[in-house]
């Protein structure tokens, strides 16, 4: 039985703590509905009370809301709420939500978003929303974004389906890419295209190099310098000089160099970006440039208006009047760049090629001056390593667990690449050509890639065909997996706690420290999939059984037989460990078995994965026991177990032969 208290490691158990500050509602003796609560914070968030409106006070997770209840992030700030019913809301910088009092009986939450922007991403059940100028409901699944401006509402759904009831009662069905607009008796579908400017930028920065300097009357950009050590040079002849920490006004086409650790914020009326370091930056630029980057990470968005980014090969361009905005990343290095949409819609511009992109999805840029690069033969570029420890289909991402990294990959092209490809590590020098597989060499730690066919005549083609994610942790996958369900003991004491488990749900144990001695309780919890349940119970403690209390977030609280005494409620949050062992590998011990062998594999899981062997066969029993056979050939110098979880991932653990060097 473990005790969960502050500042005690636990090796199985995880618990953190945030103090809430007295009672995590308005009224601490009323026991009004709960229409949500917050889970995450980021930054300054606040909340007011419906008999205490503008009153605010700082909030932090835990809190819940009721009817008339309001909630602001401040700048720089964003919050995440969960919803009763199971939906969550994230409440964005500058953004103010207040919730609605509904029609008895009805399922409907009432929320008001009174300034800014809101994401909310319905759960497994069809969300019914009531706003100020009207209803929604919001197919399971769906994710929709919210914003406030002097016209109305606007709706965005960027996933799912949305069917809007206006107040004159109009019906409106709203799809993936689509956007409704709700404003006082009337309701505007768009479906989200934006005109795009052509960027001149695009054929100025085909050179590398450092960025050249020209005057401009474009506006002043504002900065906000964090860190030291960042120089500048403001026109072509002026000598670097530093650039202090703090605010400050900088003319277009200013050149920054920064070392790493620092950060800038630039704000151009309404566009922003954050550029970090190490990097090389030139501010602004014509119409909607706000930075040209060479080097370095730029986080940048847009609002009403179009925001453009040039890097080496090419601009991305953030679309304006997005519903909710668009926010994307962009990071640049010497050989390519990679893009990432948070938020919105943005489109890639390259020589004789332009790309859409939605939230979510990601490409890469490759720099023109750049051996392997778009339309150049890659002369340069071998064959990678000569040896393999396992095969994958491209554009796989997975873990591999190892005693001796690094691990070579075999990525197998199946077809997509019929003059060959090449193979390249994102951010690093590290590339490798193959025709039917391109083999990388993978260093302990995560590591992205990419992979780009080749034309006829051997250049490299300007489209990725596949990339992802590869992590290498050096791990003998020998670790036990636990035989029983861990025991964690939880005092209501008004604080938060995380329990985390491996394979068995765990055994939980709550205590009321301050109960009454030798009298009857009722324990009263509040989960997010069972709703409110109460449990008699004696001398203050309750024991839920290993799958008692399932994943999720529990609020609990005991009070005496007779209700004149109670505890502080208290949150416990159940998660699986991700990170936890998956497999625990018995055999064959590693460099104990030769090429021509048959080996023999056999081990346990975790339940709920599956295992294969590559180039062999292999049996799981009622126990989740495995075994399997292999024989061990010249072609890859590792035997390779595959586990999969449908929701969680794919893992490879190594063996590798005698006499196979790492």
């Amino acid at each position: 039985m473990t005790l969960i208290r502050p500042r005690l490691d636990m090796v199985l158990v995880l618990a953190v703590f945030h103090i809430l500050e007295g009672c995590s509602r308005c009224g601490c003796g009323e026991t009004s509905e709960h229409l949500a609560e917050l889970v995450e914070t980021q930054g300054q968030i606040q909340r007011d009370c419906a008999d205490r409106l503008e009153q605010w006070k700082s909030a932090s997770p835990g809190t819940v809301f009721e009817v008339g209840d309001g909630v602001r992030a401040k700048a720089r700030s964003e919050a995440v709420l969960k919803l009763s019913e199971g939906s969550y809301a994230r409440l964005k910088a500058n953004s103010m939500i207040r919730f609605l009092q509904t029609m008895p009986g009805s399922r409907a939450k009432g929320i008001d978003i009174q300034q800014g922007e809101a994401e909310i991403e319905v759960g497994t059940e069809s969300l019914q929303l009531q706003s100020s100028v009207g209803s929604a409901v919001i197919k399971s699944g769906s994710k929709i974004r919210i914003s406030k401006s002097d016209k109305g509402l606007d709706f965005y759904v960027a996933i799912g389906t949305a069917t809007f009831q206006t107040k004159g009662d109009q019906s409106t069905v709203v799809g993936a890419g689509e956007s409704i607009r709700i404003g006082i008796g009337s309701a505007v579908l768009a479906h989200s295209k934006h005109p795009r400017e052509q960027e001149q930028a695009l054929k100025e920065n085909q050179q590398t190099g450092e960025p050249t300097l020209e005057q401009s009357a474009q506006p002043s950009v504002s900065v906000e310098v964090k860190g030291s050590g960042v120089r500048v040079r403001r026109s072509k002849d002026a000598p670097w000089e530093s650039l202090s920490p703090g605010f400050s006004e900088l003319a277009p086409n200013t050149v920054l160099a920064m070392p790493k650790n620092t950060s800038i914020m630039l704000r151009r009326k309404q566009d922003k970006a954050t550029i970090y370091g190490a990097g090389t930056y030139r501010i602004g630029g014509p119409d909607q440039t706000l930075v040209h980057a060479l080097s370095g990470k730029v986080i940048f968005e847009s609002s009403d208006r179009n925001v453009a980014v040039v890097v080496p090969g090419g601009v991305i361009i953030a679309n304006g009047g997005e519903p909710g905005g668009t926010r994307a990343s962009v990071d640049v290095n010497n050989e390519n760049t990679l893009v990432k949409v948070q938020t919105g819609r943005i489109q890639v511009e390259r020589p004789g090629q332009t790309q859409s992109l939605l939230a979510g999805q990601e490409t890469t840029i490759v720099n023109p001056g750049a051996t392997g690069s778009v339309g150049m033969h890659p002369s340069s570029i071998d064959e990678g390593p000569a040896f393999a420890d396992l095969s994958v289909k491209a554009g796989e991402s997975f873990i591999v667990h190892s005693t001796k990294p690094p691990v070579a990959v075999a990525f197998e092209l199946a077809g997509r690449c019929p003059h060959g490809a090449i193979a390249q590590l994102i951010g690093r020098r590290v590339r490798s050509r193959g025709t039917t597989i391109a083999r990388l060499l993978f260093e302990a730690g995560r590591s992205r890639y990419f992979i780009r066919c080749l034309n006829a005549d051997g250049t490299v083609q300007p489209k990725t065909a596949a990339s992802g994610a590869v992590t290498v942790l050096r791990d003998p996958g020998t670790a036990g997996l636990p035989r029983k369900a861990p025991e964690s003991r939880v005092e209501a004491d008004g604080r938060n706690y995380n329990i985390l488990y491996q394979n068995q749900l765990p055994i939980v144990k709550l205590r009321w420290p301050a109960a009454p001695k030798a009298g009857s309780c009722i324990l009263n919890v509040l989960s997010q999939a069972a709703g409110n349940r109460e449990y008699p119970c004696v001398n203050g403690e309750y024991t839920f059984e290993s799958g008692g209390l399932r994943d999720g977030t529990h609020r609990f609280s005991f009070r005496t037989g007779d209700s004149r005494r109670s505890s502080k409620t208290t949150t416990v949050r159940i998660r699986f460990d991700n990170a936890a062992p998956k497999v625990s590998l018995r055999e064959p011990k590693e460099g104990q078995f030769r090429v021509g062998e048959s080996v023999t594999v056999t081990g346990v899981a975790v339940p709920g994965w599956a295992v294969s062997l590559a180039n062999g066969t292999i049996a799981t029993d009622e126990y989740n026991r495995f075994s399997g056979k292999v024989t061990y050939g010249d072609q890859y110098r590792s035997i390779a177990l595959r586990v999969v979880h449908p929701q969680r991932g794919i893992h490879y653990y190594l063996r590798r032969g005698q006499n196979q060097a790492p």
